[in-house]
């Protein structure tokens, strides 16, 4: 099962994921909302790294805010609503989490298209949050979306397969399909192999 201090570690990563999504994936915005909006969400990243769960919400829904203001063609919507959602994750907010990555998921769909790398980061963490919930069924499809995604996606030794990998074989190890699961974790073992080779280059 995730443990609080899991979900903490999760949540703190999410707005580091938002600065590289923004700059390789093309969502940058150069306006002076953008920058308050960027702001905003570096604010709450140093809340959250800090344990300010409060200010760290405080500052995501403000960043949600300034994206809401450019309407639902603006795929930074998606992201401040993984985020907050992310956020809600850390504090043990599952109910608050669903609705937001649901809504942020039909956003990327629509604004990003069905195979973008950004859409399949919120189905990976929608997935985690059922998995903790221990709603299997509803997680599997998730993750095995994402995977697909990412496969298309990204480079073939890309962190965020490696990730998806690990967290869909242990929900077949939760759901006593060791079988399925163990070449799933061969290939994520192997993965981070040589990821880790390529980052001490």
């Amino acid at each position: 099962m995730m443990t609080r201090n899991t979900r903490v570690r999760r949540g703190a990563l999410f707005i580091l994921v938002v600065f590289s999504t923004l700059a390789v994936w093309g969502c940058a915005h150069e306006s002076n909302q953008g920058s308050r909006w960027e702001r905003h969400s570096a604010d709450a990243l140093q809340a959250l790294l800090q344990g300010r769960y409060a200010d760290a919400e405080r500052l995501s829904v403000a960043a949600l805010h300034e994206a809401e203001s450019s309407g639902e063609a603006d795929p930074r919507l998606a992201i401040s609503l993984d985020n907050l959602a992310q956020i809600y994750m850390a504090q043990g907010k599952v109910a608050q989490a669903v609705p937001l990555y649901y809504r942020a998921i039909a956003i990327s769909e629509k604004v990003l298209g069905p195979n973008h790398p950004y859409l399949a980061m919120t189905l990976h963490h929608l997935a985690d949050l059922y998995s903790f919930q221990r709603k299997y069924s509803q997680a599997e499809p998730l993750y095995q979306r994402a995977l697909a995604i990412y496969e298309m996606a990204v480079e073939p030794n890309h962190p965020y397969i490696a990730m998806t990998l690990e967290n869909y074989a242990a929900l077949l190890q939760a759901t006593n399909r060791a079988d399925k699961a163990a070449p799933l974790e061969a290939r994520a073992k192997d993965l981070r192999s040589k990821i880790g080779t390529q980052s001490s280059r």
